[in-house]
């Protein structure tokens, strides 16, 4: 099923946290593959799109690859439009608009979608942890915090991914200790993650 092919490459796009740069753009080149592959039999299939513009935003954010930024951050804009346009009321489409709008510095409209990505499906985990950092921004870190907590409570097999982020709250709270504590967990749970040592 066409389908369910796709949410496994979505599902592995977005649960690389703990691998090494190399591998993780592997992951996402495939399923960027596997996604216009599927666009090619049915350009009106919002799950492809959505699939697309996740690796390809991956792409977007990192450093080692600012030369080819451009081309992958109109690439990006390009598929979240359509997959919005295909689902408009799909989570991850609508956060994908807001990640849009955070890279166009419309900080205003990206905190919208996270509110509305919430309204839709106040029980997605991705939709929780993009929310919090719009509470964050607000500097409304308890709240942040407690969004990643529930993300990890719905989701415990992302929970390196959430776990990874509620790092962030705890220091942009300034809480140390309970930061301290979330860095050990996530070393416990992968041990190989070399991107800790550069909190």
């Amino acid at each position: 099923d066409l389908h369910l092919s796709l949410r496994r490459q979505r599902q592995m796009c977005i649960r690389d946290r703990g691998l090494d740069l190399k591998s993780k753009l592997e992951l996402c080149s495939k399923a960027i593959e596997h996604a216009e592959k599927a666009i090619s039999l049915d350009d009106n299939l919002a799950e492809a799109h959505i699939v697309l513009s996740q690796g390809i935003m991956e792409k977007v954010f990192e450093p080692s690859l600012d030369s080819e930024r451009k081309e992958n951050q109109e690439k990006f804009f390009k598929h979240t439009d359509k997959a919005y346009s295909l689902d408009p009321d799909n989570p991850d489409a609508i956060m994908a608009k807001g990640i849009q709008n955070y890279l166009s510095q419309d900080v205003e409209r990206f905190m919208e979608f996270m509110q509305k990505a919430i309204d839709v499906n106040p029980n997605h985990p991705r939709s929780l942890q993009m929310f919090s950092m719009s509470l964050m921004r607000q500097e409304k870190y308890d709240e942040a915090i407690d969004c990643v907590k529930k993300a990890i409570e719905i989701d415990p097999v992302g929970r390196m991914e959430w776990e990874g982020w509620l790092i962030f709250c705890y220091i942009s709270k300034k809480d140390l200790d309970n930061a301290l504590n979330s860095i050990n967990r996530t070393i416990q749970d992968a041990p190989h993650n070399l991107s800790l040592i550069h909190i």
